[in-house]
C-alpha cells in the first residue's frame, strides 16, 4: 500500500486540478441562443436552428475563457514548459541564444527564412499601390518617402537558435526593394545603417520586437539624412545630443512568458542634453501631434506602425509640425487638412503584406 499511495495521491491532485473548472456556478454563455429570435412574429424556426448549431461552438469559446483558475492553469503549464522541460518556443515567442526573444507571430520567422515569398502579382499590386500614392502626393507638391523597418532578425540574426536559418530564396523585403527599384520612389532600406551601427551598440532591445532609442536614433538619422537633400535647412540629430542613461526594460516579448529575472534587460536609453522645444498633444482620430512655436521648418504627416514610437522624440525636433497616424492607409482627408510638405510612410518589414 506504501508503494501506491505516491501514485494515488497523483491521480488524485491530477483528478482535482481538472475537475476545478466544472465546479459550479459555471456561468452560461450569454449567446447560447439569440435574443432576436424571441422578437420575431410567427415561428423563427430558422433562426432558433441557427442558434442551437452554433451552441457547441459558442460554448467552447466561453468554457476555455471563463472557467475556474483558467490564467492560473496557463501560468503553471508555461512555467513547466519554460523551467522544467526547458522549451524554446511559446506562443508568439522565441528563446533564442543567450535569451534574445524574437516574434513569431505574423509568419515572422517564415518571412526570415523565406518560405513564404511574395507573388509576382504580389508583388505588382504592391508597386502599384505606392505608386499611385506617390502621384496624388506629387500632385499636391509634397514629397514621399517610404520607410521600412527590419525586423529583429534582419539585425541579431546570431541569436537565433541554429535550426532557423535564412532562406536562399528572395525574402519579401528584398523582393519589394528589387520591385521598386526603378520605381520614382523615395524608398528606404534601414537595414545596412543598423548592422552597422549594431557592430558597437546594442540597437534592438533584446526582449522586445522593436528597435531600443540608440536603433530609432540610427533609423531616425538615416531618414533625415535622406529628407535633407530635399530640404536642405532639415537638421540631423547626433548622437552628441544626448546622454545615456541605464534603465531596466521588460519588452513586448517578455510578455508572453513567465516573469523570470533573465528577461529584464538593462540597456541605455539616450536623454537629450537640452530641453526640446516640441510640444506633443493628442491629435483628432487618434492621431498624435507635436509642434515647434515659431519655426519655419517643414510639415509632415507620418503614417506609421510601433516602429514610430520611438522615433517621434527625433523626428519631431525637425519639423515644425508633425502628425503621427497609426494606419498602414494614407488618408489623404487628413493630408488635405494638414498641408504637409512631407509625408512618410513607416512600415515594418513583417507588415509589409498589408500593402498587396
Amino acid at each position: 500500500m506504501s508503494r501506491k499511495l505516491p501514485h494515488l495521491l497523483m491521480i488524485l491532485a491530477f483528478m482535482l486540478i481538472v475537475s476545478l473548472p466544472l465546479i459550479p456556478p459555471l456561468p452560461a454563455p450569454a449567446q447560447l441562443w439569440q435574443a432576436d429570435c424571441t422578437t420575431q412574429t410567427g415561428l423563427p424556426l430558422a433562426c432558433w436552428l441557427k442558434a442551437w448549431v452554433k451552441i457547441p461552438s459558442t460554448f467552447n469559446t466561453y468554457f476555455s475563457d471563463h472557467y475556474r483558475l483558467h490564467q492560473q492553469e496557463v501560468h503553471l503549464l508555461e512555467s513547466a514548459r519554460l523551467y522544467l522541460l526547458n522549451e524554446k518556443t511559446f506562443p508568439n515567442v522565441l528563446i533564442g541564444k543567450e535569451d534574445w526573444l524574437y516574434y513569431t507571430g505574423e509568419n515572422n520567422i517564415q518571412d526570415y527564412e523565406c518560405t513564404m515569398p511574395f507573388t509576382k502579382a504580389e508583388l505588382a499590386a504592391i508597386r502599384e499601390r505606392l505608386l499611385a500614392w506617390n502621384e496624388r502626393l506629387q500632385q499636391r507638391g509634397i514629397r514621399f518617402y517610404v520607410v521600412i523597418a527590419p525586423n529583429k532578425e534582419s539585425i541579431y540574426p546570431q541569436y537565433l537558435p541554429d535550426r532557423v536559418q535564412a532562406g536562399v530564396r528572395a525574402c519579401r523585403i528584398d523582393q519589394v526593394l528589387a520591385e521598386l527599384q526603378d520605381a520614382p520612389l523615395n524608398v528606404l532600406d534601414l537595414r545596412s545603417p543598423l548592422q552597422r551601427a549594431a557592430q558597437t551598440a546594442q540597437v534592438y532591445h533584446r526582449t522586445d520586437t522593436h528597435w531600443n532609442s540608440t536603433g530609432a536614433l540610427v533609423a531616425a538619422q538615416t531618414i533625415l539624412a535622406r529628407i535633407q537633400k530635399d530640404f536642405p535647412d532639415l537638421g540631423v540629430p547626433s548622437a552628441e545630443e544626448y546622454t545615456r542613461e541605464i534603465r531596466e526594460h521588460s519588452g513586448d516579448l517578455a510578455g508572453f512568458l513567465p516573469r523570470d529575472a533573465r528577461f529584464v534587460e538593462r540597456e541605455a536609453f539616450l536623454v537629450p542634453l537640452q530641453p526640446s522645444a516640441v510640444v506633443f498633444e493628442e491629435g483628432s482620430g487618434g492621431t498624435a501631434v507635436s509642434s515647434i512655436a515659431g519655426s519655419d521648418l517643414p510639415r509632415a504627416v507620418i503614417f506609421c506602425d510601433s516602429f514610430a514610437d520611438a522615433l517621434k522624440p527625433y523626428l519631431s525636433e525637425h519639423f515644425s509640425r508633425a502628425v503621427y497616424s497609426r494606419s498602414f492607409n494614407l488618408d489623404f482627408d487628413l493630408i488635405e487638412r494638414e498641408q504637409p510638405d512631407i509625408v512618410i510612410f513607416e512600415v515594418a518589414q513583417r507588415y509589409l503584406t498589408v500593402l498587396r
